[in-house]
């Protein structure tokens, strides 16, 4: 046994030879990479000046290069780039410049060199800089040196092929002393119900550096890292959990913020009906008159948790969010809610309504707002007291509205005499309107009247105008102990609330009576 051991020997030697020099074999990984990696100088104010080079490492066979390099324009300017000479490339043979410039706009510099055509029989192997940028100190605080989109290229069977690389970018820094960053976040909707999505984010957070990770605590066990966050708590984690936001800058200071989020499961043990979510919804987010007319409609979904019938009815307060006053309030029909049951309620919202006027807007249109608010409560029937009493459920929601055009036109107006052709007191003159309507609504209850000057209304009529219609109405004057002369017969179309061209609301003719 002792010499079947030993003759395994020379063999395991061999083995353990073969692996040590396959892995010191084994080519490193290039690296792109700025240098030096970070220039924190607090005495470098406005004006300063400082260079970076664009280095390149462990690279083999090297055809060509590409590196896009990002800076907060703010900060630094890039004052001018250059490519070393002889350069790192050019040692494998001439080379062509296909990029050098800069964008102190943009906040970026772009440098790309290659080799030359007819390609020589191996590239740039080795370390060394590509290329060195210049730059000018415009402001305090700190700037990443980011590289991005860098490409290394070689030459396989004569076509050209990437190079696996790492990069590594640089940073500028020339405060006097860090700041902790400040952590905020928006919690969407405020309350919820078990099962309702909810969004956090922290897209307001901020730091005089940047914001290098997120790190949120939903105080269940569970966490997300990303800016902006969506968390639900399913059926059975009704309760109150504290949310916390941990924000960690560039200089890896942390600070943390919290926010108290309440998950209610009262449709489970609640003892009142109320408004089963937390959202308000229009039927649709963006009114358009034109489209859906005056009357909209505004939800509520209700919810009965007991086990006996409730009256109840929603009240929704309508607010201008750009003027933040309250408007009005409109409510829903009183409705009956049963045991366990889940309804959606309506209430009517007139554009018409002159309580939703603002001035507000580009338009100018008496009801134009960018956003209304639409916050809603319910109220549920007591009928031991017979008091209505009022829920403990909100729900808000915004809901914009686009106003039209309203443009009500007479185009036309004739009688059967006029000054020319003129008729004999006692005949019955017969008088020709035509209407328009050249707007972008359907306009109801039309008013046209006609009057005589001096004589008073002789005739009217109402009518409804679909959007793009004509209509002629006839209307006839009994003359009879009329005294002669010239008369003047005027139409005129009653202007709606919000029309803006009345030019062409009245017409005129002149009858001849002998």
């Amino acid at each position: 046994m002792r010499g079947r051991n030993i003759s395994w020997l020379p063999l395991i030697a061999l083995l353990l030879v073969n692996v040590i020099v396959g892995i010191e074999a084994s080519p490193a990984i290039a690296r792109v990479y700025v240098s030096p990696s970070a220039i924190v100088d607090s005495t470098k104010g406005v004006g300063s000046t400082f260079t970076v080079n664009i280095n390149v490492a462990d690279v083999v066979n090297l055809y060509g290069w590409s590196i896009r390099l990002l800076f907060d324009k703010d900060l630094v300017r890039v004052t001018a780039i250059t490519i070393p000479s002889p350069s790192f490339l050019r040692s494998a043979g001439p080379t062509q410049v296909l990029a050098k410039k800069y964008d102190n706009v943009a906040g970026y510099a772009l440098v790309s060199e290659m080799l030359k055509i007819p390609y020589p029989p191996l590239g740039a192997s080795g370390s060394g800089i590509l290329a060195t940028i210049s730059f000018t100190v415009v402001g305090v605080g700190v700037t990443a040196l980011d590289l991005t989109d860098t490409k290394l290229n070689t030459v396989i069977a004569g076509n050209n092929a990437p190079i696996e690389h790492l990069v590594e970018d640089g940073l500028f820094d020339n405060r006097l002393a860090n700041l902790p960053p400040v952590a905020i976040f928006s919690v969407t909707p405020p309350i919820g119900v078990e099962g309702d999505i909810i969004t956090f984010d922290a897209s307001a957070s901020h730091d005089d550096g940047w914001i290098a990770s997120y790190f949120w605590d939903f105080g269940d066990g569970t966490n997300a890292t990303s800016k902006v966050a969506q968390h639900a708590w399913g059926a059975g984690f009704a309760g109150v959990y504290t949310v916390a936001l941990t924000a960690t800058d560039n200089d890896g200071v942390a600070v943390s913020s919290q926010y108290t989020v309440a998950i209610l499961s009262w449709m489970e043990g609640g003892n009142h009906p109320d408004l089963i979510r937390t959202l308000i919804w229009p039927e649709l987010a963006v009114f358009k008159e034109a489209d859906f007319g005056e009357h909209e409609t505004l939800w509520a979904k209700v919810g009965n948790p007991t086990d006996k019938s409730y009256q109840v009815r929603v009240d929704f307060d309508i607010s201008s969010k750009d003027e933040a006053r309250k408007l009005g309030t409109i409510s829903t029909p009183i409705e009956t809610i049963l045991p366990y049951e889940i309804k959606d309620m309506s209430a009517d919202f007139f554009l018409g309504d002159k309580r939703w006027a603002t001035t507000t807007g580009p338009y100018n249109w008496p009801y134009w707002v960018k956003k209304y608010w639409a916050i809603g409560r319910l109220s549920y029937l007591d009928e031991a007291t017979g008091e209505w009493v009022l829920g403990i459920f909100p729900g808000a929601n915004q809901f914009k509205v686009h106003p039209v055009t309203h443009d009500r036109a007479i185009t036309y107006m004739s009688a059967n005499y006029n000054l020319s052709n003129p008729g004999n007191v006692g005949d019955t003159v017969v008088i020709d309107v035509v209407i328009e309507n050249q707007g972008q609504q359907i306009e109801h209850d039309v008013q046209l009247s006609i009057d005589v000057f001096k004589l008073g209304t002789i005739a009217f009529a109402t009518s409804t105008l679909a959007i793009g219609e004509t209509k002629t109405f006839t209307f006839d004057w009994d003359t009879t102990g009329v005294a002669p002369g010239n008369y003047v017969i005027i139409a005129n179309l009653d202007l709606h609330p919000y029309e803006k061209d009345n030019i062409d609301n009245s017409l005129f003719i002149v009858v001849r009576l002998v």
